[in-house]
């Protein structure tokens, strides 16, 4: 369904879309969110505004698990700046953007636990006296 809205985002849909709703419903900037495509957000589908959490810190490291339209990822990347890191997990291959403990966790994980059921969980986490931006995998059953 969702990729119906990618496609003709004006239309018949059961649920709200597009950047008037983003802004009138969600609390997105609409200023900073005018700044995009107009492609990318007519076919916005959101639930929520994770900007609204709190601010994006340059130089951050950013993974969007849900990605849909991509605004939420757009405005990360334009916010964490040229020395941050936007993933987008639907792109295919995102796992490749890994790299060091959290890529030989992906890799165990690919190897030994996906192929009896085990599911992955992707967050950026910042833990405390770690590395901004450390990527956290959580595994679970089911």
């Amino acid at each position: 369904m969702y990729a119906r809205v990618a496609m003709a985002p004006a239309g018949d849909f059961h649920f709200h879309r597009g950047p008037e709703y983003a802004a009138a419903r969600l609390g997105y900037d609409q200023h900073e969110r005018a700044q995009l495509p107009t492609s990318v957000t007519a076919a916005f589908a959101g639930v929520g505004n994770p900007h609204a959490i709190g601010q994006i810190e340059p130089d951050a490291v950013v993974l969007d698990i849900g990605c849909g339209a991509g605004i939420d990822l757009l405005l990360a990347a334009r916010r964490i700046g040229p020395n941050g890191r936007a993933i987008n997990m639907m792109e295919p291959g995102w796992e490749n953007t890994l790299t060091g403990l959290p890529k030989e966790m992906y890799s165990f994980w690919d190897r030994h636990l996906r192929p009896i059921g085990y599911k992955i969980r992707v967050q950026v986490v910042d833990f405390s006296g770690g590395v901004p931006g450390d990527i956290a995998l959580t595994l679970k059953w089911g």
